[in-house]
């Protein structure tokens, strides 16, 4: 009897060794490591997806950038909804040929509760920063200024003012989605490998996200760069893309809302 019992003891102290083992490996498949010049190779791919258009256009085209917001139209949405299908496919075929799963660029379910009530409650902390800064800027900004920083809201309402209410949210889905995949879960995970520092890794992909978004001002890109070093943050801690995912959508299906609406109700 006493064998016996001590035989199942064993086994139970083996199986929760195994169980433990398997979660430990499976946190640590979110971020792999990967030699220096292969991860350099891959995130100059993804990021030629990016820029290059952009670079060209601005070298051969000559476009003043500092008025390139005046120029956007439904065309650049369709260039971000193009862009974001290409890197995606870039990024899948280079996990493929890596072998690569999809959790290594923390595209998984686990703890996805948790990863839910993560997101709702930093969206609620992040709209009362967002607040304070807009309440601060109207203190410290003189009434022109604060109108010409919220002018490129008015552009994005009036892009959107031809598209279905019921489009926005799947645009913000897909948004949200391709934007952290690329510069959260592509990004971090490469430039941990080449500057060998997680948190580095997270301020230099924010750089690049914040440099995107050029054409909203130099207040916005601030804005923007913050809100991208928060999201890398929760990446990095968490291990998991859906959180920043969520957050990302909420975020920019709000304020395009919200930009979409005054609007309307201003142009009467």
């Amino acid at each position: 009897m006493s064998d016996s019992s001590e035989f199942s003891k064993m086994s139970a102290d083996i199986s929760g060794n195994k169980s433990e083992s398997t979660n430990s490996s499976d946190l640590n498949d979110v971020f792999p490591n990967i030699p220096f010049a292969e991860a350099l190779f891959e995130l100059i791919c993804v990021f030629s997806v990016l820029y290059l258009p952009y670079i060209l256009k601005m070298l051969v085209v000559g476009v003043d950038m500092s008025k390139y917001s005046q120029s956007l139209g439904a065309e650049q949405y369709m260039a971000i909804l193009s862009q974001g299908i290409l890197a995606s496919v870039i990024i899948g075929f280079i996990l493929y040929k890596n072998r690569q799963p999809v959790s290594s660029i923390g595209l998984h379910a686990r703890d996805f509760v948790d990863e839910i009530s993560v997101a709702i409650i930093s969206f609620l902390g992040i709209l009362a920063v967002v607040f304070f800064v807009g309440v601060l800027a109207s203190f410290v900004f003189k009434a022109n200024q604060v109108k010409e920083i919220n002018s490129n809201d008015v552009q994005i309402a009036n892009m959107f003012a031809s598209i279905p209410v019921w489009a926005i949210p799947l645009f913000c889905i897909f948004v949200g989605y391709y934007e952290e995949l690329v510069f959260r879960g592509f990004f971090i995970t490469r430039l941990r490998c080449i500057l060998r520092n997680d948190w580095l890794a997270v301020i230099v992909s924010s750089a690049f996200f914040a440099s995107a978004h050029f054409y909203e001002g130099i207040f916005k890109m601030i804005m923007i760069f913050g809100l991208a070093c928060f999201l890398g943050g929760v990446f990095v801690i968490r291990r998991s893309l859906i959180a920043p995912i969520i957050i990302h959508t909420l975020f920019d299906f709000t304020f395009i809302m919200l930009a979409k609406f005054a609007s309307e109700f201003i142009s009467g």
